[in-house]
């Protein structure tokens, strides 16, 4: 029996009373009173995630960064809002300090970190505004801690499924990639995609194991999260 057809089997609620923690969009640092840096995640495969969570009856925390897009209310239905908990981040230390609360108070099944984090931040922000006029405005970019990496210190036991975007890459790096990543963060599961395949009807991705192997070929947005959700449902019933 296929995953959709579980789901229909089930009326829908394949992964009733599952827990699920979504981060999804951009984050922003800021440079001064006025302005910041930000990265160009529109948080829509997030989105349809956590939509796909709904519609298999788990409960969702939505971790979204600003302008993020968040399911819309209006499509919700069959007491969908009432299993969703959006909580906005701006900043990467705002994210760390929910995402280890989250974790740290509340038992998840799954985590799925497809928020794009920003990998480097001023070293200092002013407090003020910069004056506009100046010739030169040299800034000193400091790395973040690799967010992905914390999650099973924070809780060793859940289902952690992390997200790999690289640019002009072909198949093989994105797998090794991919592959990379979840080594080094314990990921049990990694989506691999890259920037020239996605736009705004398209997102091509691969989903690729723990080992290595790739679990699944998705075109669009729809289709990573009912194949990413398949396979997530498999691994929670001890089948993966």
């Amino acid at each position: 029996m296929t995953g959709s057809e579980r789901k229909a089997a089930a009326g829908g609620r394949t992964l009733q009373s599952r827990r699920f923690l979504i981060t999804s969009g951009p984050l922003r640092a800021p440079i001064d009173a006025i302005r910041y840096l930000a990265n160009t995640s529109t948080g829509r495969l997030g989105s349809r995630l956590a939509r796909e969570a709904l519609d298999r009856g788990a409960a969702v925390t939505y971790l979204c960064g600003p302008g993020a897009a968040r399911p819309d209310p209006a499509e919700l239905q069959d007491g969908q809002a009432k299993r969703l908990r959006i909580l906005p981040v701006e900043t990467f230390d705002e994210l760390m300090r929910v995402i280890g609360d989250e974790l740290g108070s509340r038992t998840y099944d799954a985590v799925l970190h497809a928020m794009a984090v920003l990998d480097y931040v001023p070293e200092r922000a002013g407090s003020a505004k910069t004056p506009s006029g100046r010739d030169r405005w040299s800034l000193t970019l400091v790395p973040t801690p690799k967010v992905i990496d914390m999650i099973k210190r924070w809780d060793p036991d859940v289902l952690l499924v992390g997200f790999k975007l690289e640019v002009a890459a072909g198949r093989e790096k994105l797998i090794a990639g991919a592959l990379e990543t979840g080594r080094r963060s314990g990921a049990d599961l990694m989506v691999a995609n890259d920037l020239r395949e996605v736009g705004d009807d398209r997102h091509r991705a691969l989903l690729v194991d723990s080992a290595g192997r790739v679990a699944g070929e998705y075109a669009d947005r729809e289709r990573i999260a009912a194949g990413l959700f398949d396979e997530i449902e498999k691994r929670l019933s001890g089948g993966g």
